[in-house]
């Protein structure tokens, strides 16, 4: 990795945001770098946007990330992650579920549904737009829980991490019941992270 990377986590909640964010952290750690971390939780546990900042370097001040300073998004669901794209650096990474949660407000009758296009939008603002269908992956792999683990093998292989250390902190930090199931969609992400712009 660089000296430094700003990373933000999002999605809604239920989804693995803070579990992710926390196995980035640790990963960061590892490799000797200064973490510091940041998260905002929305109106709830389930249904509400989770938003976590993982900044890792040298000489970290604050754990927020400013707009037009992170190098990666991860995005578990489109809605929160459009929400955050003024984070993003001119060439950072976008890395995005192809999934469309309709907020409370929007099933409440608050507010219209969202009707422009996701995935133009995200486009336009990325030149390293990478878009994946996390309901395919779930399929693949017969398992919702490990969809996040999916994404950090993503991201893992596009900032290129050290893929021994990403499995020893998997290893270490996850129940002995979910650590292989966990494993796989980590190098199923790693595969998936390889090449340029792609869209699965």
């Amino acid at each position: 990795m660089k000296n430094n990377e700003n990373i933000i986590v999002l999605g809604q909640g239920g989804q693995g945001v803070l579990k992710a964010s926390k196995l980035l952290s640790e990963y960061y750690a590892r490799i000797g770098k200064e973490v510091k971390t940041s998260t905002l939780i929305g109106l709830g546990v389930r249904g509400g946007g989770v938003y976590s900042h993982v900044k890792a370097g040298e000489r970290i001040v604050s754990p927020l990330i400013m707009a037009g300073k992170c190098d990666m998004i991860i995005g578990l669901e489109q809605l929160e992650t459009l929400r955050c794209l003024d984070y993003l650096k001119t060439n950072g990474y976008l890395v995005v579920n192809d999934l469309y949660i309709p907020p409370t407000t929007v099933s409440n009758g608050l507010e219209k549904n969202f009707e422009g296009d996701f995935n133009a939008i995200f486009r336009q603002h990325s030149e390293n737009f990478h878009l994946f269908s996390g309901e395919q992956i779930i399929e693949k792999m017969d398992n919702k829980p490990v969809l996040n683990s999916f994404f950090l093998g993503v991201a893992a292989r596009i900032l290129k991490h050290d893929e021994k250390i990403w499995l020893q902190v998997l290893d270490e930090n996850l129940s002995i019941k979910y650590v292989d199931m966990n494993m796989k969609a980590f190098m199923l992400g790693l595969d998936y992270g390889q090449g340029g712009n792609n869209e699965v």
